[in-house]
């Protein structure tokens, strides 16, 4: 993945694991891939005001806790977050914009007549 590339050349980046409520997938670890919570854990941790972020996406729930991210920020780690377009306007609600650079890679699939895919790729960053 790109996060997985850009942490080959930058190995000081954290990466913030997600929690999400979706089943794991052959070969994902808890706490490694994602923190794989029950729907009603996570909605305990949203009423706790635990997420920086969260939203629902394909009838799952998504989130980044603060705790993956406001100490590593406070020690100076730069930490690197795959979310989607509606937590990164979280995000950047609740982080000061000195300390945040938002990178938006959408990709577009389309099938063309032999049934392969094509993709389109656009970034935006903003400080």
């Amino acid at each position: 993945t790109l996060i997985t590339h850009a942490r080959s050349i930058y190995p000081e980046l954290a990466f913030s694991v997600s929690c999400t409520t979706r089943r794991p997938r052959p070969a994902e670890e808890d706490g490694v891939s994602y923190h794989f919570l029950s729907r009603e854990e996570f909605m305990r941790r949203v009423d706790a005001e635990e997420f920086l972020e969260w939203a629902e996406y394909g009838e799952n729930l998504y989130g980044t806790l603060r705790s993956e991210v406001e100490g590593k920020l406070e020690r100076g780690t730069s930490v690197i977050l795959e979310i989607e377009v509606q937590g990164a306007r979280l995000v950047k609600e609740r982080i000061p914009a000195e300390d945040l650079l938002i990178i938006f890679i959408a990709v577009l699939w389309s099938l063309n007549g032999s049934g392969s895919g094509t993709v389109a790729t656009s970034t935006n960053a903003t400080t």
